[in-house]
């Protein structure tokens, strides 16, 4: 996972590619603030700037569209038709608590099978 360092570095560069990294940081922050491990950042040029905050754990692959307040969620296992689609409010305390609970049950999956 990436560290904070890294994550406040990439931001920079975002920014520098045009992103409009405002809610991106907030978003980062809350993450911190709620001890959540930082994602890889991804700029994806769709017309509307898009910021992908991604993270692979163990099988699953879980990507956020971070554009502005309300973003989309989106989990995957790998090898599987299992998956998972949220709205989420990201000015919203307890969206920050359903994430790191998500994250923390794929990575105890990947524990208990040994990836």
């Amino acid at each position: 996972m990436p560290t904070i360092e890294h994550t406040h570095h990439r931001i920079n560069e975002l920014r520098a590619q045009g992103a409009d990294t405002e809610v991106l940081e907030m978003v980062i922050q809350r993450m911190i603030d709620h001890d959540i491990p930082m994602p890889y950042l991804y700029y994806v040029d769709t017309g509307n700037s898009s910021i992908m905050v991604e993270w692979t754990i163990g099988n699953w692959e879980v990507s956020i569209d971070v554009d502005n307040e309300i973003a989309q969620y989106y989990a995957f296992k790998y090898h599987t038709d299992i998956d998972h689609e949220l709205m989420l409010d990201m000015n919203d305390s307890a969206t920050y608590t359903t994430l790191k609970e998500r994250l923390e049950n794929y990575a105890m999956e990947a524990s208990l099978a040994g990836r």
